[in-house]
């Protein structure tokens, strides 16, 4: 992989991370739906913070123009522009709507001077700071070709129609209590025909809204802390989500020890694994909040004796999941639980040896002297051999 791509590759796996679960689904589900499932949520999670901007927004309509264009040597390129109409309520018989375009910023600008010249008070929600700073981010983004609407994964993998209209009202039935569930707008514009669908999802509505008898089409964030409610709803503890992904290994994964702890008193299985064939602890050492979640994990359900847990390191420090910070702690935390980091891995090299082989080259030097300074220090109190886990020497292949 090329230095260029792998960069490319990165941050988009780093940006998956931080919206979605796919570091507990690759290899289980195919990429394309998880792709889909992330850049789904990433929109749904745009529209619900605008309609959560301002009380005055009453109809979000977003939609993309697609173009293709051909250069002098046969090549082609793919140019997206975005279109469509924010609706405001300025009274009860008055709705005012400004157009989304390149030039949505200078739009709503002078949307609001016409609002103030008719009379309309300075303290109506439509003057509200967060909607005028979300407008001011989102011309940024489209000027710029940063929002998602204009990618091209997102209108291959997620647009089923050349644009999506969601309601007020259709927003205020995708929340749980007070809080917007991204995943309800997900699956509301997926029932519409607007966005894809790729897999197979469990029904989790019936005609009087939210089932909670029944697991969530993905366990995330915004779901696994309404698991209580779930739970209390007869739901089993081990009820996996579409994607093969129990609840458990998502609280795990999100840092929700709030949930991690109802799910294990109500008997969750500790041993369930992802379609990626990640543990539990695993899920932790990948996830948002590795410090806190792997050493609640490592007191309450303790540690395997084998390789996963290095394996599952290198992992994250390929990632750049584990700064100075986090990786100190998370690995004292598995070694006084007892894990062995002294065992080989699959490879037949123990961890010290195996970070070449998970590292690119361009992060190895970094990855290697970070690792020699922690065993220098003698911080991890004999976790690696002398011995058995010398330093391995830098490769120029090191690549995956």
């Amino acid at each position: 992989m090329s230095d260029k791509n792998w960069t490319r590759h990165l941050d988009r796996v780093l940006d998956l991370h931080r919206v979605s679960i796919s570091p507990l689904t690759w290899g289980g589900v195919e990429s394309g739906s998880d792709v889909s499932l992330a850049l789904s949520l990433q929109a749904a999670r745009f529209v619900a913070d605008v309609f959560e901007s301002s009380e005055a927004v009453e109809v979000v309509n977003l939609g993309v123009n697609h173009e293709t264009s051909y250069d002098d040597e046969g090549g082609y390129y793919d140019n997206y522009y975005m279109k469509g109409e924010i609706a405001f309520r300025i009274d009860e018989q008055r709705l005012e709507a400004v157009e989304v375009d390149a030039y949505i910023g200078s739009n709503f600008e002078s949307f609001l001077e016409e609002l103030a010249e008719s009379g309309v008070d300075a303290s109506h929600p439509v003057f509200s700071e967060r909607l005028k700073a979300l407008i001011d981010d989102f011309s940024s983004d489209i000027d710029n070709n940063e929002t998602i609407f204009m990618e091209k994964d997102f209108n291959d993998s997620v647009m089923n129609d050349e644009s999506f209209e969601v309601t007020r009202q259709e927003f205020l039935s995708c929340r749980v209590g007070s809080v917007a569930d991204s995943q309800l707008l997900v699956d509301l514009l997926r029932k519409k025909g607007k966005f894809i669908s790729h897999f197979a999802v469990p029904n989790a509505m019936n005609g009087e809204g939210l089932d909670f008898s029944q697991p969530r089409p993905v366990w995330n964030a915004e779901t696994v802390a309404n698991i209580s409610l779930h739970l209390s709803g007869g739901m089993p503890a081990d009820a996996c989500d579409g994607r093969g992904i129990t609840p458990l290994l998502a609280a795990a994964h999100f840092g929700s020890i709030e949930a991690m702890e109802a799910l294990l008193d109500a008997g969750a299985s500790v041993d369930a694994v992802s379609p990626a064939g990640v543990d539990l602890l695993g899920a932790a050492i990948l996830g948002r909040e590795p410090v806190k979640s792997v050493a609640y994990l490592a007191e309450r359900v303790g540690v395997s004796d084998g390789p996963v847990h290095a394996r599952n390191l290198l992992l994250a420090t390929t990632l750049g999941a584990l700064t100075d910070e986090v990786f100190v702690p998370v690995v004292n935390s598995l070694h006084a639980a007892g894990a062995d980091f002294n065992v080989r891995l699959p490879s037949g090299k123990t961890f010290m040896e195996g970070v070449e082989d998970f590292v690119h080259e361009r992060h190895a030097t970094a990855a290697l002297q970070h690792l020699g300074s922690l065993r220098m220090r003698d911080v991890l109190d004999g976790v690696f051999s002398q011995e058995d886990a010398p330093l391995p020497k830098r490769s120029p292949s090191m690549s995956f």
